[in-house]
C-alpha cells in the first residue's frame, strides 16, 4: 500500500511541478511580447500630433448624453493590478504596452480640461475611477493616496487642487427621515458658483444634478487609437471609436453602430 501512496503522491507532485514550469514559461512569454508591443508602440509615435486627436475626441463627445450643467469625469490612474484584489496575483508584471503614448495622462490635463468645460458649456469635476474619490484636500498638504503620488496624473491632481471648491451632498429619504452625507470637491468651473451636487435616493428612484463621462483608451499597432465612451456609467451601453494617424491626420476608421 505505502508504494502506491507514494507514487500518488510523485504524480501530483510532477503534475504541479510541471504545471508551474508552464506558468512560468508563458507569463516570461507574455512579457517578452509586452516589452516588443511597448517599443513598437513607442516607434510608431514619433511625429505623431496628437494635439489633433485631443481635440477630435472633445469634439466627439455627445452632448445629448449629458444634458446636465455638472459633468464628473471619472479618471484612471496607471496600475498594474486591482488593488483591491486579494488573490495572488497572475503574470504580475508592469505592462509597459498598456497605452504608452495616449492616455489619461495625456487626454485630462488643465489645458483639456478648460477647453472641455468652454465647448460643453459644464463645470467639470475630475473623479479618481479606480477608488471612486474626488480631488479635495488643502492645496499645501502632500498627496496621501498611492494613486496621486504616481507622475502620471499628479500633474491633474495639484492643478485640480487650484480651483474652485464644491460640496456633494448624498441624500437618503426613507419616509419621513432625510440623511445627508457631505464631501467636498474641486473642480474646473464654467460658471463661478458655489456648485453644490446631489444624488438623492427616495422609494420611487435617485435624482441627480450631474452626469459622468469616463474615456478608456487603447493604443494599438498602426498608429492607431480607440477610445471608449462611457456615458453615466452605463457601461453596458458604451459605445466607441477607432482613429488612425494616416498622411499626417486622424481619421476615424472605426466605431459602434450607435454612436453619434
Amino acid at each position: 500500500m505505502k508504494p502506491l501512496c507514494v507514487f500518488i503522491f510523485s504524480f501530483f507532485f510532477f503534475m504541479g511541478f510541471s504545471q508551474s514550469l508552464k506558468d512560468t514559461a508563458r507569463c516570461h512569454n507574455m512579457q517578452i511580447a509586452d516589452s516588443v508591443l511597448y517599443r513598437k508602440l513607442k516607434a510608431e509615435s514619433e511625429d505623431v500630433n496628437y494635439k489633433e486627436l485631443t481635440q477630435t475626441i472633445i469634439n466627439d463627445i455627445d452632448v445629448s448624453k449629458i444634458p446636465s450643467d455638472n459633468l464628473i469625469i471619472n479618471y484612471h490612474d496607471k496600475v498594474t493590478r486591482n488593488p483591491f484584489d486579494n488573490e495572488p496575483c497572475e503574470c504580475c508584471f508592469e505592462r509597459l504596452s498598456d497605452s504608452p503614448v495616449y492616455n489619461d495622462k495625456v487626454f485630462w490635463t488643465k489645458k483639456n480640461i478648460e477647453a472641455i468645460a468652454t465647448i460643453l458649456k459644464k463645470n467639470i469635476i475630475p473623479k479618481n475611477g479606480l477608488i471612486n474619490k474626488f480631488i479635495y484636500d488643502l492645496p499645501n498638504l502632500k498627496p496621501t493616496s498611492i494613486y496621486e503620488r504616481q507622475p502620471a496624473l499628479s500633474q491633474l491632481v495639484v492643478a485640480t487642487r487650484k480651483q474652485k471648491k464644491g460640496t456633494y451632498q448624498k441624500i437618503n429619504i426613507i419616509g419621513t427621515k432625510r440623511y445627508i452625507d457631505e464631501e467636498s470637491f474641486f473642480y474646473f468651473p464654467y460658471k463661478n458658483k458655489n456648485l453644490i451636487l446631489n444624488s438623492t435616493s427616495t422609494d420611487t428612484g435617485t435624482t441627480e444634478n450631474f452626469n459622468t463621462l469616463e474615456l478608456l483608451f487603447t493604443n494599438e499597432s498602426g498608429r492607431k487609437i480607440t477610445v471608449e465612451f462611457i456615458y453615466n456609467e452605463h457601461y453596458e451601453g458604451s459605445t466607441y471609436k477607432t482613429y488612425e494617424y494616416k498622411n499626417k491626420a486622424w481619421k476615424l476608421i472605426n466605431k459602434s453602430p450607435d454612436s453619434n
